[in-house]
């Protein structure tokens, strides 16, 4: 019976951290397409409620952190760090930590342009 548990608790974990995973590089990837940081964030809420609604993870516990340069350059990324408590925090004598997961991007050309005078790309802003 133990060994159950434990397979059941392990299956459980890795659907969480699958999805946590996912969810970062999708909210890094949004957000380095757009440039809209709330609209990334929304998205990554939206994807990790899609399994909170499986019982799987605590949306209202989901922490999701976005991040890229101010000025950025020819070659910058994106940051995005997504945390995630699992519904099932303990099953019989095994517990189940929160989760964090980080997956970085890079931003896309048309957010940059290239200034002829500097001869590199400077960012919009």
């Amino acid at each position: 019976m133990l060994f159950m548990y434990g397979l059941i608790t392990m299956l459980l974990w890795s659907i969480v951290a699958y999805w946590t995973q996912e969810t970062a590089h999708e909210v890094a990837r949004k957000y380095a397409v757009q440039d809209d940081k709330a609209a990334a964030i929304e998205t990554g809420y939206k994807k990790v409620n899609i399994l909170g609604a499986g019982y799987f993870i605590e949306p209202k516990s989901t922490v999701i952190e976005v991040y890229a340069p101010k000025h950025p350059e020819h070659g910058d990324v994106a940051t995005a760090t997504v945390t995630t408590v699992p519904t099932i925090k303990k099953l019989f004598v095994f517990s189940m930590p929160e989760i964090t997961r980080e997956s970085e991007a890079m931003l896309e050309d048309h957010r940059l342009y290239y200034d002829d005078k500097y001869k590199k790309y400077i960012g919009n802003y």
